[in-house]
């Protein structure tokens, strides 16, 4: 199975990769065995948009070991650094056990601690997620949302702004045109009495001689 490292995935239904490998029988007939690739090779993520993601913590097929590589630690730390949070596990325990730090938490409700303590018990992940977790990703996808129909509506008013100053440029463009055409054509009246006149002055200047 390969994952599309952008698609948002169900913590409940999601597993880990797995590989596909046809052999042929003796019948000469295909077969394909399924096996699940060894070694920790993702981990989903809550993002700061509130989407669960498989983060990849392997950077080749042949390197899969289980225990912990510097890549994965890096790749690990880095994402946590930006915001990105182990999807399932209660983000208060989290806190407490400083894994992450409390401005990582992006529902400041849950780090009052007369409303929430840390989940106990163990149990929870990816396909069990704590109830903490459900709240920070809730909160995050709302915020996210709300970022996202401020920014359409600011794309939405500069469009309009945009159009409307197109329009005036139009309209101005047209006047001025009609204005040219206006005095273009009184000056080719004037110039035409002009030399009406001027023809009228020249014959009856020649009659008199």
């Amino acid at each position: 199975m390969q994952i599309n490292r952008n698609r948002v995935v169900d913590g409940a239904t999601w597993r880990p990769p797995q590989r596909v490998i046809r052999t042929r029988d003796e019948r000469g007939v295909i077969r394909e065995v399924i096996e699940k690739i060894p070694g920790v090779r993702s981990a989903l993520m809550l993002k700061p948009s509130g989407t669960v993601c498989p983060l990849p913590l392997g950077n080749a097929n042949a390197r899969a070991e289980d225990g912990e590589t510097p890549y994965k630690a890096q790749k690990y730390a880095a994402k946590t650094r930006a915001g990105w949070l182990p999807w399932g596990r209660c983000p208060i325990a989290l806190v407490a056990s400083e894994t992450i730090s409390p401005r990582h938490i992006q529902c400041e409700d849950l780090l009052d601690p007369s409303k929430h303590q840390p989940c106990t018990g163990g149990g929870f992940g990816p396909q069990n997620p704590c109830p903490h977790a459900l709240i920070e990703r809730d909160y995050r996808k709302a915020r996210h949302e709300e970022r996202e129909a401020a920014k359409a509506e600011a794309h939405k008013r500069e469009a309009d702004r945009d159009r409307d100053q197109r329009e005036r440029h139009h309209e101005e463009t047209i006047d001025a045109l009609r204005a040219g055409q206006t005095v273009t054509a009184e000056a080719m009246r004037t110039l035409a009495q002009a030399l009406m006149e001027r023809a009228e002055q020249a014959e009856s200047g020649g009659k008199r001689k």
